[in-house]
């Protein structure tokens, strides 16, 4: 539905109920010209934004002043116009504001994915199969790059978490119906630094000029997800299945904060800053506390990690899912924040 199709009768009837609440005002003027003017918020400064978004929880709170229908379809119809323009976050902040823009949101982000495939694959919605059947995810740069929709940087490579039974399907299929070819590492040092971090295996493939490669990452533990024992900062503990997200650190990634657990390479640390995240430490106090807590075991779905199914298969395969005895856990054996309560926990192995 475009926007230009809604009643203009009944927005202005929608209108006079907000009308009655002063602090409403700004944001219904705002909504009117969206309305009516068919305004590009993305082309409006952040304080505009902001009124959207108050003006988005004002018709939930009013929603019984006003026909809740009508409200729906004019959030339903606001949030398509400007739907292809919101980050994951912006998403997340409007959905705590209308449960009901939910579901619009999960087909945007299964869009979102389908088009970031489009970079490597000639089929995204077959190969999106064949991480259902294979039981693969989407780990790495590649998701964070789906979820903030940043244009001034783009992963380098396709990062896939494979389980070991899978390797052989996956890398079959790469090569019959992709077109990939084995490929060799830019340097060896990439390949000894991976294999300490876990990986059983890792299995790079290439096509075509200028070369995309795809890095098919073999965990040592069965579950694709628990991808590492030991892994240097936060920001990239997200995994995408075909029908699913991981967040295990929401919080932080959310707020572009990585925690670093210990000091990486300086060429990763230009990196992460040079996409504009925030980079934290452990030694800094009031940082790492409660799930983001690196030192804290975790697990693939528990309390603190976000999961959000947005395809077309909802059921959770507990393939994707740490057993219960396989911590995810980041860093050191010891919290180094000091007079940190945790400064003895000792994570489980």
């Amino acid at each position: 539905m475009n926007i230009r199709e809604v009643d203009i009768l009944n927005f202005k009837a929608f209108k006079r109920e907000f009308r009655r609440l002063p602090r409403a005002l700004p944001a219904v003027k705002l909504l009117t010209n969206i309305a009516l003017n068919g305004i590009n918020l993305m082309d409006s400064d952040l304080e505009q934004l902001n009124l959207f978004a108050e003006a988005v929880g004002l018709a939930v709170k009013c929603s019984k002043k006003a026909s809740p229908e009508l409200t729906l379809t004019l959030l339903s119809t606001l949030f398509n116009e400007i739907s292809q323009h919101l980050t994951f976050s912006e998403y997340m902040a409007l959905s705590r504001l209308c449960r009901d823009l939910r579901p619009l949101g999960t087909g945007q982000l299964s869009h979102s994915l389908s088009v970031f495939l489009t970079q490597y694959m000639d089929d995204p919605a077959r190969f999106r199969n064949e991480m259902r059947m294979s039981n693969c995810v989407i780990s790495g740069s590649a998701v964070l790059s789906i979820l903030t929709r940043d244009s001034w940087w783009e992963p380098s490579n396709l990062d896939i978490l494979c389980p070991s039974e899978s390797l052989r399907q996956m890398r079959t299929y790469l090569r019959d119906v992709e077109g990939y070819v084995p490929a060799r590492y830019h340097s060896p040092w990439e390949e000894e630094e991976d294999l300490q971090k876990g990986v059983h295996a890792f299995v790079r493939q290439r096509k075509g000029k200028p070369h995309k490669f795809i890095d098919l990452i073999v965990p040592k533990e069965r579950s694709s997800i628990n991808r590492f024992a030991d892994h240097p900062h936060t920001a990239v503990m997200n995994f995408l299945s075909a029908d699913h997200l991981f967040m295990l650190y929401p919080r932080l990634t959310l707020r572009r904060e990585t925690v670093v657990v210990k000091d990486p390479r300086i060429e990763v640390r230009s990196k992460w800053l040079s996409r504009r995240y925030t980079i934290k430490t452990v030694r800094s106090d009031a940082t790492c506390q409660g799930g983001a807590c690196p030192h804290v075991s975790r697990y693939a779905g528990d309390s603190s990690c976000l999961v959000l199914p947005f395809g077309d298969h909802y059921d959770l395969p507990d393939a994707y899912l740490s057993s219960a005895n396989i911590p995810i856990k980041l860093g050191y054996t010891r919290c180094l924040v000091w007079k940190c309560p945790r400064a003895d926990h000792r994570p489980r192995a």
